[in-house]
């Protein structure tokens, strides 16, 4: 008679990630250019080398030293800001800054 296993079979670490809150002078050319790749890849917004350089910030995502991950908070527009409050019927002072995109490498996606 064999014993009931009692507990799931232990899974294998998941790797490390580690994110840096950046700013656009931050990074080198070739991690900006994999970032544009990243979310270009993602396919919900056109994305170019110019548009990421006028981010305020980006969080980066990295594996083993290698950019797997960004989002960014988009420059200060008040006048878009306060577009959308106007549109949106929510109320937010104009200076209240808009979170451009998030995404991450297709082989890094749907992780435990």
């Amino acid at each position: 008679m064999s014993p009931k296993r009692t507990q799931p079979a232990a899974r294998k670490t998941a790797e490390e990630y580690s994110v840096r809150i950046c700013a656009r002078g931050d990074l080198t050319e070739p991690e900006l250019s994999t970032c544009v790749e990243i979310v270009r890849d993602g396919g919900a917004v056109a994305i170019n080398l110019e548009k990421l350089r006028n981010a305020k910030m980006l969080a980066v995502v990295r594996t083993d030293g290698v950019i797997v991950g960004v989002g960014s908070i988009e420059r200060d527009r008040p006048e878009r800001a306060a577009a959308i409050a106007q549109r949106s019927g929510f109320g937010f002072t104009k200076e209240t800054l808009e979170l451009g995109y998030v995404a991450v490498a297709p082989q890094h996606r749907r992780r435990p």
